[in-house]
């Protein structure tokens, strides 16, 4: 099973975006384990998280003590050679993001390509894709 660790500031949305990432991907068929704002010693331990995402600071007016949060997070990470990826946007937006920095399709390219059948562009019919690969794989001369 997957592991993600997801990483920000106090009000950074970064519980919200843990919930939603678990409840996607298990809804997917693709359960991970996602923690939501781990202790960084745990994450920065071996063996590390597969992803460890960074809740940027857009979603609200931040002061310098959560500019200062995020600034010590990314030192932290930086120092320990951790890779992450720095997740922005509101809502939906977010995690989407979230689940492109993690290397999944969206949830509407999901939907998209299960609604979608495959067929041929030319012809809809079912055998062309074996005769195409046939061909491919016995050219007559």
């Amino acid at each position: 099973m997957r592991s993600i660790a997801v990483l920000g500031a106090a009000r950074s949305g970064k519980t919200r975006l843990a919930r939603e990432l678990r409840n996607l991907l298990a809804h997917d068929g693709r359960p991970c384990q996602v923690d939501d704002d781990p202790p960084l010693e745990a994450v920065l331990a071996a063996p590390r998280p597969d992803a460890i995402l960074l809740c940027g600071l857009d979603l609200a007016s931040f002061g310098p003590v959560y500019s200062r949060q995020d600034s010590v997070l990314r030192a932290q990470l930086a120092s320990a050679l951790a890779e992450y990826r720095i997740v922005y946007g509101s809502g939906e937006a977010r995690s989407r993001n979230a689940l492109a920095a993690l290397g999944f399709a969206t949830p509407d390219a999901l939907r998209l390509a299960a609604a979608r059948p495959w067929r041929c562009e030319e012809c809809s019919d079912p055998h062309c894709e074996r005769r195409l690969f046939h061909g491919l794989l016995h050219p007559s001369h």
